[in-house]
């Protein structure tokens, strides 16, 4: 079976949608992060219009993926938006990484899930080189997202790091625990990329 394991960046509505019966069944049923808000037992929100997907599949039916938005406009169009001051969080980026953002494209991912007989496989590596490809592609040179107590390990182990930002409250999204919005640099993962071959999965 895991010699049929794909890794695709996709625009199939067929699996898109089972994407989004995913989300609903590991946010809402399993995680209780979110509220049905729909009887049509899929999540998604105002970002899913025009965010792209990274997708893990396997016989043609997807068993995981991350949803992939750019920001559309200069701190405009990103999820995290909602949930920081994105001023002090470019800010201190800024000071982190030592370089101007003012010509840095900038993305999100969110909605990463796993289904659970597939978890902890290492599958998650393999999204994420589709997703460093995609990047590079596109010049894209920082990666956002936010991670509560179960899933910050998860994206440390990628490369992504922290920064101590003002927190909004966050009103559709019940994360459990304390949460955090951490950043990856891509020239980061280019170094992991390079000290460890095992990174990228086949």
């Amino acid at each position: 079976m895991l010699n049929n394991i794909v890794f695709e960046l996709t625009t199939n509505p067929k699996y898109i949608y089972q994407y989004l019966q995913i989300r609903h069944n590991v946010y809402v049923n399993e995680k209780k992060y979110l509220l049905s808000c729909n009887s049509m037992n899929i999540e998604y929100d105002c970002f899913d219009f025009y965010a792209k997907y990274f997708l893990i599949l396997t016989n043609k039916i997807v068993i995981g993926g991350v949803r992939f938005i750019e920001l559309q406009d200069y701190k405009i169009g990103l999820p995290v938006i909602s949930s920081i001051s994105i001023d002090e969080f470019l800010t201190k980026l800024e000071q982190r990484t030592e370089h101007s953002l003012s010509n840095k494209k900038i993305a999100e991912i969110s909605r990463l899930i796993v289904t659970k007989p597939f978890r902890n496989k290492g599958f998650v590596n393999g999204l994420f080189r589709e997703i460093y490809i995609y990047c590079k592609k596109l010049n894209i040179s920082v990666l956002l997202c936010t991670a509560n107590n179960k899933t910050i390990d998860i994206y440390k182990k990628i490369g992504f790091k922290y920064i101590n930002v003002d927190k909004k409250s966050q009103q559709d999204y019940k994360l459990s625990g304390d949460w955090w919005a951490l950043y990856l640099d891509l020239d980061d993962m280019e170094m992991i990329r390079k000290l460890d071959k095992r990174f990228f999965i086949n």
